[in-house]
């Protein structure tokens, strides 16, 4: 009995990893009462199993589609153990997350977006009112100079990345200009706190529900 002593403790460490996975990289994902926030108190957000898969919706012929297929691939496997899943959708009346190529209209203002800027491109998302958020939830991501102009491509690669980063429950910006997820983004990929971060707001509570959803 005691020589299976050291074997049982290998396996409880082993499954405390398999169920804890280590995050001590992970900046702030959670939109917090500070100086400039739209927050009045803390606001987290995850989606949670019960809305799986989340679908997510971008005109076929936008310029935005090829990215938004990299950003998905992206996120979904950020995941080590499938804590959610995106799927892309061909009709908008079934999406949950939309992604339009077009400055957002006026009205969108008044729900306080989250914004990303990168050299050629702007992104905003609708951020949860009053721990609401109403579905679909929409991002805009649009050229600051014209489609036809060198490296919007890669600028489009990097904001949908980011834009959707934020409707998957990171609500606010990463300290560090090597993550994807920070106000002015330069990194076309997730960096490796960019994953923790995600993987931390799945594992932590959350205060915002959803309604609306279709």
């Amino acid at each position: 009995m005691r020589r299976l002593l050291p074997l049982v403790l290998v396996l409880a460490v082993a499954c405390s990893d398999l169920f804890a996975p280590q995050r001590t990289d992970a900046y702030e994902y959670r939109c917090l009462p500070t100086i400039g926030s739209f927050c009045a108190d803390t606001v987290a957000f995850h989606w949670p199993p019960s809305d799986q898969p989340v679908r997510v919706y971008t005109a076929s012929g936008s310029a935005l589609a090829p990215h938004l297929a990299t950003a998905l691939s992206r996120w979904n496997g950020a995941f080590l153990y499938g804590e959610l899943r995106l799927v892309a959708v061909t009709d908008s009346n079934s999406a949950d997350i939309i992604l339009e190529n077009i400055f957002p209209p006026e009205n969108n203002l008044l729900r306080e977006p989250m914004h990303a800027f990168a050299v050629g491109c702007t992104g905003a998302t609708d951020s949860p009112v009053d721990h609401v958020y109403q579905l679909p939830i929409h991002s805009y991501i649009f050229s600051n100079t014209g489609q036809a102009v060198p490296g919007i491509d890669l600028c489009y690669s990097i904001v949908v990345t980011h834009e959707l980063g934020h409707a998957l429950g990171i609500l606010t910006h990463s300290p560090s200009i090597g993550d994807v997820m920070y106000a002015s983004p330069v990194l076309d990929g997730l960096s490796d706190r960019d994953r923790q971060t995600i993987e931390t707001a799945y594992h932590s509570p959350a205060n915002v529900t959803t309604t609306g959803r279709r």
